[in-house]
């Protein structure tokens, strides 16, 4: 009779990419549940067609991530396990709408936030985009803007751990962004007293 093979294990070659999976808390639901979310198949493809994130035909390229972790975050909204679909919500920010004129942008997609291997839930203290990280994590493409941030009492408290101390999301916000000249804008300049007074209740 035919010997049955094995199942390939990624992480035999893959080692370094396999413990940071696997310190994830996507590698920790895989561990629980023995099948996903976010098994390496589930985004990088066919085993006999894998190609490098660098290729414009990978479902890793730039220009195919929203689609690719939408895969698995459309059928988890629809069965209830997330409160919103993540890329309809991107596709309204001001980040998905420059991705969806032109996605070939130098724009932020899903990994820019929140990482690759070693993606995590916000209240994780090793994510990036828990609070004691987020200032970092957006500084990565907002230079200038993290510079400023990062001279201002609000920063500095973050430094001391308090952990109501306001970071680039709790002005602007995550999946709602707009660009700050926009009406919807949560700093436009008709709202930011509202969004200021969210935590300086007594000075409004």
């Amino acid at each position: 009779p035919e010997k049955k093979t094995k199942p390939v294990f990624c992480g035999g070659c893959h080692t370094d990419v396999a413990d940071r999976l696997a310190g994830s808390d996507h590698g920790k639901a895989i561990a629980k549940t023995k099948t996903g979310p976010a098994i390496c198949l589930s985004c990088h493809g066919s085993p006999h067609n894998v190609r490098r994130p660098s290729d414009p035909a990978s479902p890793l390229h730039h220009s195919n991530i929203p689609a690719t972790c939408d895969t698995c975050h459309k059928e988890l909204f629809t069965a209830g396990k997330l409160l919103f679909e993540p890329k309809t919500t991107y596709d309204k920010t001001v980040h998905g709408r420059a991705f969806l004129k032109d996605n070939k942008a130098k724009v932020a997609v899903c990994t820019d936030c929140h990482g690759d291997h070693e993606i995590n839930f916000p209240g994780n203290s090793a994510s990036r985009i828990n609070s004691a990280h987020v200032s970092a994590t957006c500084g990565r493409c907002h230079t200038k803007e993290l510079a400023l941030y990062s001279g201002s009492i609000h920063a500095k408290q973050v430094a001391r751990g308090h952990k109501e101390a306001p970071v680039c999301t709790s002005c602007h916000g995550e999946h709602t962004i707009a660009a700050h000249g926009e009406s919807g804008s949560s700093v436009y300049s008709g709202s930011v007293v509202k969004t200021c007074s969210g935590c300086h209740s007594s000075e409004k």
